[in-house]
């Protein structure tokens, strides 16, 4: 398909009124697009959306995520589309969607609005595509995709509904509050791209910009591990149940037990994970940089994992009888 080019389009306008927001395979790369400049708006919580294309207007609804409240605040942007393997038009966003604790991938079909991480692009499906890992559902236009399958690039601007901007809806808020409710975020199994061993994260928090923390509660099978990897901001861990061991590059590996407070330099590069024998919760805590909270690193091996603490932080063995 064809680049962008300085070729005068037909205006796609994106007027986005308040209502709910949410948050390839490996043959889906998108090509990047230079990105265009934006100016954010952290009063976007929710959102409904209309797509006016020439003389028609497409209704769609934003999910309630993380991703999509991040693109939310990007808000008002103006964006060149252009065509994808004939399934969508693409565009690259002026900064990267957090996705941690979103699934690995869906398989798209017509009128989803998705978020393609690996390459920082906004896609929009007129067409069902394969299942793509790292494709992030954003939201669904509701009909009316005709419009969008007309070849060739347009540009896009994509902006706040000034009609609906007094009254957002606010969910599961109590005055300024907003509680997520036990059992409403589901667990996530830990990417074995990430983790060794069987991991589980349980979603807890990413507050809406101009906030850039995020939390979630890790829990680690004994034996199980992050692989190396570094925070732009840092991070701090806290340890809720079992034991588990960490380590930063060139230092011993050290115990960590419930109660227990950590944290972790920017840029230092580290591991955590459980004790051979014990499992291990913490909550992480950490920042986002341009959207990068993590750069994942290489694997810890069996040989670094194994050496474990020296052998005065080892707990005392037990002696005499029970």
């Amino acid at each position: 398909m064809g680049r962008l080019s300085s070729t005068a389009e037909p205006l796609l306008c994106l007027s986005l009124a308040f209502g709910a927001v949410s948050g390839c395979s490996a043959e889906h790369k998108h090509p990047p697009i230079a990105p265009m400049k934006v100016r954010s708006n952290p009063e976007i919580h929710s959102m409904k959306i209309r797509l006016i294309i020439k003389d028609q207007t497409l209704s769609a609804t934003l999910e309630d995520s993380i991703p999509g409240r991040e693109f939310a605040a990007q808000l008002p942007l103006t964006l060149q589309l252009e065509d994808y393997a004939a399934t969508e038009k693409i565009a690259q966003l002026p900064r990267r969607l957090s996705v941690a604790g979103e699934p690995e991938g869906i398989t798209p079909v017509a009128g989803d609005i998705a978020f393609y991480a690996p390459w920082g692009n906004l896609a929009i499906f007129h067409k069902p595509f394969g299942y793509s890992k790292g494709l992030i559902r954003l939201g669904r236009i509701e009909g009316g995709l005709q419009t969008l399958r007309t070849e060739g690039p347009v540009e896009a601007r994509i902006e706040p509904d000034q009609r609906l901007a007094a009254n957002p809806i606010h969910h599961n808020e109590v005055s300024h509050m907003e509680i997520k409710r036990v059992g409403t975020q589901a667990s996530i199994k830990g990417s074995a791209e990430w983790f060794t061993g069987t991991v589980r994260i349980d979603p807890l928090n990413a507050a809406p910009a101009p906030s850039r923390v995020s939390c979630a509660a890790v829990t680690f099978e004994p034996g199980a591990r992050t692989a190396w990897h570094t925070h732009p901001l840092g991070q701090t861990l806290i340890v809720t149940a079992g034991f588990g061991w960490t380590q930063c590059e060139g230092g011993p590996i050290v115990e960590i037990r419930a109660g227990d407070v950590i944290w972790c330099r920017p840029g230092n590069k580290h591991w955590h994970g459980a004790s051979p024998t014990t499992a291990m919760t913490h909550i992480a805590v950490q920042e986002a940089l341009d959207g990068r909270n993590v750069d994942w690193l290489e694997h810890v091996t069996e040989a670094q994992y194994l050496a474990g603490p020296p052998a005065a932080d080892a707990p005392a063995r037990s002696e005499g009888g029970a």
